[in-house]
């Protein structure tokens, strides 16, 4: 189950980023949610070629991983916010690269999983200050159009989930690693489970946001 959960995880990740591309317009209009779907499309791509195929070890790449991860959230929320925050994004960004230069040795003595839990942690504070905000600015914009319109919705949405599940997941790491009665199989599907929710939601989000017959900054 854990092979067929991966692979419907990897194929699911190469969706997003081609639904907007099938219509360019749609692209060209909404780049801030780009480099978060391409960052989607690649790892799906390393993974399903270098980690399942090649058999490359995943430490350091899922540790990269989390760096293009927040990068793209910034650029994301940053637009979709309408650069209203530029010193608190630029704060955040630059808090974050120090972090993550500071937890890099833990790379090579055993405690990657508790380093990449401070840096989720770090990533999921930022994400929800940023659902929170965009919440209220569309709440006291929106009229009677209902939310599920709003393709940004559908993005927002997959990020709570996604944020909420792998942190209880990456907090949860060592217990999950060391208990004799959990397998790190079934942690692992778990992990994969939140991927595929995230992947779902960026798809319904893409679709939407094709399908519209306007910009969708419109409808932020």
């Amino acid at each position: 189950m854990f092979q067929w959960l991966l692979y419907f995880a990897l194929v699911l990740g190469l969706f997003p980023l081609s639904i907007l591309l099938i219509k360019k317009k749609a692209a060209i209009k909404t780049p801030f949610i780009f480099p978060f779907l391409l960052v989607v499309f690649v790892a799906s791509l390393y993974e399903g070629l270098a980690t399942i195929l090649l058999e490359v070890p995943t430490i350091l790449w899922f540790r990269v991983y989390l760096l293009l991860e927040f990068l793209a959230l910034a650029y994301y929320f940053y637009y979709l916010l309408k650069k209203r925050f530029k010193f608190f994004f630029s704060f955040l960004v630059f808090s974050y690269c120090i972090l993550f230069v500071l937890l890099i040795p833990s790379l090579y003595d055993g405690h990657n999983l508790l380093a990449d839990a401070y840096l989720s942690i770090f990533e999921v504070v930022f994400v929800y200050i940023g659902i929170i905000i965009w919440v209220k600015d569309t709440f006291r914009e929106l009229s009677e159009e209902s939310m599920l319109h709003i393709p940004h919705f559908y993005f927002i949405s997959g990020f709570l989930m996604y944020f909420s599940g792998t942190l209880f997941l990456y907090l949860m790491g060592d217990i999950f690693l060391y208990s004799s009665s959990i397998s790190f199989e079934s942690y692992w599907n778990l992990n994969i489970i939140f991927n595929i929710i995230l992947r779902l939601f960026l798809i319904a989000g893409a679709w939407k946001m094709k399908k519209a017959a306007v910009p969708p900054e419109a409808g932020t």
